[in-house]
């Protein structure tokens, strides 16, 4: 009897489990079953400190557990920035998390053009609208006009009140600018011809030196264009216009003139001549 009454248990209860099995059909513990259980799987995302079952939230995680990250419905706006001043323009903006790439926060800026156009930048002697503010008024040095080359649009600062070498670098670079480079024959020509007409026919200063080292010729931004004296060679296939028998290094010339000719000729960085600065 005893028996007997063991095998019927053991019937009744593999019965249960066939039932149960069908009740949840994957088998596999919690799951969003909650139409065919009769009890509900629990949420595996549920007591995770991230879990928000009604409102996603841009913090990397599936807060709704719907099997997707950061799908909010109204996600912050990015606006491009196309001249990497960190304020974008109004138009074309992106909805998303996290910034794509090219795309910042504010949409202020006046001009995407521009690195030197945004509201809050200082406004210096280059004929623009630095800071977003039309009325705000330009103050140049005394005897410095803005020139923009026609070829390229590029802007050039003459400057008329005759400075040594390290004093007009130091003025270019309060304007946003640096010494002139002479890349071509073109842009020699169009500039001593601008000079002549905004301070003169006399020499001036451009950007060339070999101040930190004889005989290595560099522009202002690094760029070493020319080594040794007269006898010397160009370096990197730069350009060059030296003058016939320069560089001499005649009492310690290390930084470059132009003379009216349209020619190069190293100098004596303290003397005092006119200078022009350029945006590079």
């Amino acid at each position: 009897m005893r028996d007997a009454g063991n095998a019927a248990l053991g019937s009744l209860l593999a019965l249960g489990l066939a039932a149960c099995a069908s009740a949840d059909p994957d088998g596999a513990g919690p799951s969003p079953d909650a139409a065919v259980d009769a009890v509900p799987d629990a949420n595996p995302c549920a007591g995770q400190p991230w879990f928000e079952p009604v409102e996603q939230t841009c913090d990397g995680h599936d807060n709704d557990c719907d099997g997707t990250t950061d799908n909010v419905e109204s996600p912050p706006m990015w606006f491009p920035d196309a001249d990497g001043d960190g304020h974008g323009a109004t138009t074309g903006a992106m909805g998303a998390c996290t910034a794509p790439g090219g795309f910042v926060a504010s949409s202020d800026d006046c001009d995407d053009t521009s690195a030197y156009i945004y509201p809050g930048r200082a406004e210096v002697c280059d004929g623009l609208d630095n800071d977003c503010v039309p009325a705000t008024g330009e103050t140049c040095s005394s005897g410095c006009v803005v020139r923009i080359r026609p070829d390229d649009n590029r802007r050039y600062l003459f400057c008329a009140v005759p400075s040594s070498w390290p004093v007009a670098e130091a003025r270019c670079t309060a304007e946003a600018m640096r010494l002139q480079r002479l890349d071509d024959a073109a842009e020699t020509a169009w500039a001593r011809t601008t000079a002549t007409a905004a301070f003169g026919a006399v020499n001036y200063w451009t950007g060339g030196n070999d101040r930190l080292s004889e005989g290595q010729w560099r522009w202002p931004d690094g760029a070493q264009f020319w080594q040794g004296t007269s006898g010397g060679a160009p370096v990197g296939g730069l350009y060059n216009t030296w003058d016939s028998g320069e560089p001499n290094n005649d009492s310690d010339e290390d930084c470059l003139e132009l003379r009216t000719n349209s020619r190069a000729n190293d100098g004596q960085c303290s003397g005092a001549k006119p200078f022009v600065c350029e945006r590079y």
